[in-house]
């Protein structure tokens, strides 16, 4: 005799609860799901069968392979999204939401990005900043006379300065502002922008989807894209400004 034979009432109920299950809930995904998750979704047992009755069991195995046969094409894909109401800013909030792998690395990259800020001193964004908006901004190094005992020999040091005809900005270029500010705005953006940058790539892969296409090559390209923006933003914030000054007079 069956173990549905057996169970008959555990049997229906579970039958009855996975029928209100949608394609992407009996194959244990979301709608966010790659093409690839669903390319292999037959492969990973996502059911604790040794739960579950032997009628219910092929009751599932049956929905789990309709499912695939749904999911697993992008036309009919796009066909059930539809169908089940997935806008495409659903799903790009499901897909983009911040824990996205885009949304990371944007924010990896920009702590990167100020962790190489912080590494190179101040000297790099006060040129920056002096040169794009300081009147009369120069770099010079000043001579600073040493205190010396008068029978000790000594000789005179060189420190790097910011000049500038503004006696605001002279104090800003030398304080500690370019110690601070630029790594705090590299930071600030990275976390400011990773929801956007994580739903702007989200409503790519759903347009996408949409179109009745496989998504993985938008995935790939979106995240190529999230990188090559802050690396571009670095290699500018390194090549905007003017060369420093290299020695001190007759050095």
């Amino acid at each position: 005799m069956s173990r549905r034979n057996h169970h008959p009432v555990a049997t229906e109920a579970t039958i009855e609860s996975l029928e209100g299950l949608n394609h992407y809930q009996v194959l244990g995904l979301t709608e966010a799901a790659r093409s690839e998750e669903i390319k292999q979704s037959l492969h990973v047992e996502r059911w604790p069968w040794h739960l579950v009755e032997e009628g219910a069991r092929e009751f599932a195995t049956r929905k789990r392979v309709e499912a695939y046969g749904v999911l697993n094409d992008p036309a009919t894909r796009a066909a059930f999204d539809k169908q089940q109401g997935y806008s495409k800013g659903h799903l790009a909030a499901r897909i983009g939401d911040e824990t996205s792998v885009w949304g990371q690395t944007w924010l990896i990259l920009f702590a990167i990005i100020a962790f190489i800020m912080v590494i190179g001193g101040p000297y790099h964004p006060a040129r920056a900043i002096g040169s794009a908006f300081a009147p009369d901004f120069k770099e010079v190094f000043v001579r600073s006379e040493p205190q010396c005992a008068l029978s000790v020999p000594c000789e005179a040091s060189y420190r790097r300065e910011f000049q500038s005809s503004s006696d605001l900005w002279q104090k800003v270029l030398n304080g500690w502002l370019p110690w601070v500010v630029p790594p705090v705005v590299a930071a600030g953006v990275g976390l400011a922008l990773r929801p956007v940058v994580g739903r702007v790539a989200g409503y790519a892969v759903a347009s996408v989807r949409y179109a009745g296409r496989r998504d993985g090559l938008t995935r790939v390209l979106m995240l190529v894209l999230t990188a090559i923006l802050p690396i571009t933003f670095l290699v500018l914030y390194w090549l905007l400004p003017p060369d420093a000054v290299q020695q001190p007079p007759g050095g």
